[in-house]
């Protein structure tokens, strides 16, 4: 059981990562345009994620993105279902990510938003804290 557990979990995190990384590119992509271009940016940000995340099942993955002002939020979740622990009843492990990204100024950089201290960046079954500093990339 302690193995299977290992090899669900495994393959929890590595799929949990898949859904970071395609919101972080989501984030930054849709940070990037102007405030004027609202609009814009949710539809390019989707696009990014959608380029990012192209394995089945996970292509059928909708993000969450909300954009205001200078800065834009993308959360994605996913239902893994289990291979070898849905013998002790558990079925699915639930991940869930987010990420925030702000663009600093007008043609400046766009920078990820840390994460720590937010429950629902972390895979449930995980405890350890998150980068605690922005990421900037410039444009």
């Amino acid at each position: 059981m302690a193995a299977g557990l290992s090899a669900d979990y495994a393959r929890a995190l590595k799929v949990r990562q898949l859904l970071l990384n395609a919101t972080e590119a989501a984030a930054i992509a849709g940070a990037r345009l102007p405030q004027s271009e609202i609009d814009r940016r949710e539809s390019v940000a989707k696009a990014a994620f959608a380029a990012n995340i192209l394995e089945l099942p996970f292509a059928t993955i909708e993000p969450k993105i909300v954009s205001a002002d200078d800065e834009i939020l993308v959360e994605a979740s996913y239902s893994m279902p289990t291979a070898f622990t849905n013998i002790a009843g558990i079925e699915s492990i639930d991940l869930k990510v987010r990420t925030r990204a702000r663009s600093v100024y007008s043609n400046g950089p766009v920078c990820l938003l840390p994460r720590k201290g937010r429950a629902g960046d972390k895979l449930r079954l995980n405890s350890r804290g998150e980068s605690d500093g922005d990421l900037c990339q410039y444009r």
